[in-house]
């Protein structure tokens, strides 16, 4: 585990507690990390409990964590194309474990914070300050900032709406009460592993948000964005739940990485190569969405 990052956040949870946080060493501490074998992230980064919406009693299943769980996906495929929300949505809902969750917020707050700043998210990448954040981390990002600057502009949908549109189709959707105590940031690139949030708060008295960085995502980003450029997806990806930690987050927050950046992306780029083929292509269709890609649609 590296040294914390400090002073990176511009956001408004400062990180009280963080004293109690220090003392953990999280690669000794075993028993704060549950196994899981989902590559997609279907539980958010979020601190505190969630309970299932339909029924509180209910446990969520143990699943990898990202910016708003499934609408992270979203996030990442919006900055590789142009398509509009509307139309990123109905491909976002194919896939599968699907999740996001709302909180105790009116419309058109959903009550998730990475949901309903999403423009502020691509501020922080229009601005550049997610690229230097990544660059520190020693995992540089290729985003692009104009992209970002189109979506500020153009994006129109509420929070409340687009989680309502998610969770009308199955999956693992969540309800958070209370207030927000993260007192850090961790980001995990540990395959197959995610921070057991529930214990941290019981046994420590800890909230913090969680990423789970090692998520096989990219694929599915191709799919919803329409777009083949393994490495640019998971770029924006990441860069996506980056812009949502620097925008929550304050500058008194610390951000612990676990695990290898470098080794992981190395990782996930071999397991599939650098160029996306969709499930069910022959080899000329994929040629053909290539060459579209490369002439921007042009016959």
């Amino acid at each position: 585990m590296a040294a914390p990052i400090h002073n990176w956040g511009l956001g408004m949870i400062a990180g009280e507690g963080y004293d109690l946080f220090d003392s953990l060493d999280l690669r000794r501490e075993a028993d704060l990390w549950i196994p899981v074998a989902d590559e997609l992230p279907s539980r958010c980064i979020d601190g505190r409990r969630e309970y299932d919406i339909e029924d509180e009693t209910k446990p969520l299943p143990v699943a990898p964590r990202a910016a708003s769980a499934s609408v992270s996906l979203l996030g990442a495929a919006a900055m590789l194309c142009n398509k509009q929300m509307p139309e990123l949505l109905r491909e976002l809902v194919k896939v599968k474990p699907l999740g996001c969750h709302r909180g105790n917020a009116s419309p058109p707050a959903s009550g998730c914070a990475a949901t309903d700043a999403m423009q502020t998210v691509f501020r922080m990448i229009a601005s550049g300050a997610v690229s230097a954040l990544a660059e520190e981390i020693g995992l540089p990002v290729n985003l692009s900032h104009d992209q970002a600057r189109w979506r500020i502009r153009t994006h129109r949908v509420d929070g409340n709406t687009l989680v309502s549109y998610i969770q009308a189709r199955p999956g693992r959707h969540a309800i958070v009460h209370g207030p927000r105590r993260e007192a850090a940031a961790v980001i995990n690139f540990n395959e197959g592993t995610t921070l057991d949030s529930d214990r941290l708060r019981e046994v420590h008295q800890v909230e913090v948000f969680a990423v789970d960085a090692w998520t096989d995502v990219a694929g599915a980003i191709c799919d919803i964005s329409s777009t083949t450029d393994m490495r640019a997806a998971w770029d924006a990806w990441f860069g996506f739940n980056l812009g949502t930690l620097i925008s929550l987050c304050s500058e008194k927050a610390p951000l612990v990485i676990v695990g290898d950046p470098k080794a992981n992306i190395e990782r996930l780029m071999s397991l599939h190569g650098t160029t996306y083929t969709p499930s069910g292509d022959t080899e000329i269709e994929a040629a053909k969405r290539r060459i579209a890609e490369l002439t921007g649609g042009e016959k």
